[in-house]
């Protein structure tokens, strides 16, 4: 009896503790809220006009190039010196190039056609002692859709270090394939860290052929996320860009930041421009 009489005790003194908390909170909680300071506002989020400015300020842009060196294990580039004219170099033969024959010779690159693991392959040499961004056009005797088929070979099919030789397919080994059509010989001397930004571009987002292109493995880091290939393939159909200007725009900008504006022309002199670039710096394109 005595130990009932206990729970019984404690069930009511359970009761009006509940009783006294509910009865606080009704008639004293709201009073207590009412005197305590009110919640700071959210920080505003930040404008991104603002952001894209500081990106776009002489500053910014050299503290990336800073960065980028650092990451890529090169030696820090010269930002008065990175707005230079590149080298560039065009050679249009539009001459065959025999499998097996001589190479042909620009003044930057070395070219030549060779049967090699079953497939039709081309091997391009920088001949400098700087590193270059290339852009070789071919046109296979065989059928498009048979060439497609072929062994694709991993390479860098954007740039090149001094004196590095690569190889890439063409198209599969055909006894009945006659010589490669060499159509055109593009190069741009790089800096070092342009090459580094430049071998980071998706090749078929700047207009180069999937079925010379498709092994490309880029030299440092992760290919680029977003290139705005609409626009520039556009613009390469209508003529109001160039591979040449694509990639002059890209070996001065990173690709994470800088978006290529349309209406770019690569740059001729020195001083013609102020880096880095903004569409507002180029104007509407005619």
């Amino acid at each position: 009896m005595a130990t009932e009489r206990r729970f019984h005790i404690f069930g009511i003194l359970v009761a009006l503790v509940v009783m006294m908390v509910v009865v606080w909170v009704r008639f004293f909680a709201e009073d207590l809220a009412s005197t305590l300071p009110p919640l700071p506002a959210k920080p505003a989020p930040a404008d991104p006009s603002v952001v894209q400015s500081t990106d776009y300020s002489p500053d910014m842009f050299a503290a990336y190039l800073e960065k980028d060196a650092r990451a890529f294990a090169i030696a820090s580039p010269d930002p008065a010196r990175f707005g230079d004219p590149f080298p560039y170099e065009l050679v249009q033969p539009r001459q065959a190039l025999p499998v097996g024959g001589a190479a042909f010779e620009t003044r930057t690159l070395r070219i030549a056609a060779r049967n090699k693991r079953e497939a039709l392959v081309l091997e391009i040499e920088n001949l400098t002692d700087r590193y270059l961004a290339y852009r070789v056009v071919t046109t296979p005797t065989l059928d498009l859709p048979r060439c497609l088929a072929k062994q694709d070979l991993v390479h860098n099919a954007l740039a090149l270090v001094p004196h590095e030789k690569i190889e890439r397919s063409e198209c599969v080994s055909d006894p009945r394939a006659g010589p490669i059509r060499l159509e055109s010989v593009e190069s741009v001397t790089l800096p070092e860290l342009g090459y580094y930004y430049v071998s980071r571009l998706p090749p078929a987002h700047i207009g180069l052929e999937p079925r010379t292109s498709r092994g490309h493995k880029t030299a440092k880091g992760e290919a680029c996320a977003y290139v705005p290939e609409q626009a520039i393939r556009l613009g390469i159909q209508k003529g109001t860009v160039s591979w040449h200007d694509v990639v002059d725009f890209y070996a001065r900008h990173r690709c994470e930041t800088y978006l290529f504006p349309v209406g770019y022309h690569a740059i001729g002199r020195p001083g013609e421009r102020t880096l880095p670039v903004s569409a507002a710096d180029v104007g509407p394109v005619r």
